[in-house]
């Protein structure tokens, strides 16, 4: 087979309730020129036997995969090195595009060689409600950025969100970069990182156009709804990736900040550790009180919760 135009990735795991969706909505995209690449990451329920049913009608070459659980930055990986296309998209197995999305995408990377990559933008979505734009204006404000401002900023600032499904790459430029990063859980964060310092150091263009390409599923199990799992994948990046001057200051900003989620959420304890470990990293009056005031307030209430059940 030729080389196709396009080739969209989906990492694969117990999504067998919507992974129908998604497959659907990529064939709504109407372009002949592709091929969806996806490997169901080990599974437990029927996703892999849906998506078997699934490519026996796909109008477009789909090429279905399984093994033993790797995790979705192996997955990812994984399926970039199968993907034939010029160029790449990805998509959640629990995520759907908008209809016909892609196509102006592709017509626009095209026009420029120089190119490599182009961000769109999500809505999370409930049943039939969409919900605000995920890209809101201060990632739209980072991405006006020349690449190096922008990989600097990456460096020591969290980006919530910038995310790599809503972009399309040339595959050469996910090449360049390695694809993601198999020592690190977080798969979004460290490779715009790489992408935007291999533009910088290329004279690349990135674009990004502010028009809806993925709806991105709400639902408890979403990684960014457990905080502390998240501050630790956080704080991977930041001893990888952030100079070591920020770095004290950097981890700081966000125990504090993830601190109090955990805190109010469902481990109190993990919370106060969070917290009274910001403030050893960098201590402020005011913020110390605040982890005092916090850390009795939600530690005293747990006890009494435990003891009334």
């Amino acid at each position: 087979m030729a080389q196709p135009l396009l080739s969209t990735i989906i990492p694969c795991y117990n999504h067998e309730n919507f992974i129908t969706d998604t497959i659907e909505s990529i064939w709504k995209q109407n372009i002949s020129d592709m091929e969806i690449i996806v490997i169901d990451d080990g599974s437990s329920d029927q996703s892999f036997s849906v998506l078997k049913e699934l490519q026996k009608s796909s109008p477009v070459p789909m090429h279905v995969h399984t093994q033993n659980n790797a995790g979705v930055v192996k997955t990812l990986n994984r399926c970039l090195a199968k993907a034939k296309g010029k160029y790449i998209s990805l998509i959640g197995s629990d995520d759907q595009y908008f209809p016909d999305v892609l196509p102006s995408l592709l017509n626009e990377i095209q026009k420029d060689d120089t190119l490599k990559v182009i961000y769109a933008n999500a809505r999370e979505f409930k049943g039939e409600e969409l919900f605000e734009k995920m890209h809101h204006t201060q990632t739209q404000d980072l991405l006006a950025l020349k690449p190096l401002e922008i990989e600097k900023s990456l460096r020591s600032e969290v980006p919530r969100p910038l995310l790599t499904q809503c972009a399309i790459y040339e595959k050469s430029l996910l090449e360049g970069v390695h694809g993601w990063d198999e020592t690190l859980m977080l798969d979004d964060w460290p490779l715009n990182i790489k992408v935007f310092e291999y533009l910088a150091e290329h004279d690349f263009r990135h674009q990004f156009i502010d028009i809806d390409l993925i709806k991105y599923r709400f639902h408890d199990n979403n990684v960014h709804k457990n905080a502390y799992r998240m501050y630790l994948m956080i704080e991977e990046v930041i001893l990888r990736h952030t100079p070591k001057e920020l770095q004290k200051k950097f981890l700081a900003k966000e125990m504090y900040a993830i601190g109090q989620a955990v805190l109010k959420g469902q481990h109190p304890l993990i919370g106060a550790r969070l917290l009274f470990k910001s403030q050893l990293l960098e201590f402020h009056f005011l913020k110390f009180l605040n982890v005092l005031r916090l850390t009795i307030k939600y530690n005293l209430r747990a006890l009494f919760t435990n003891k009334r059940s």
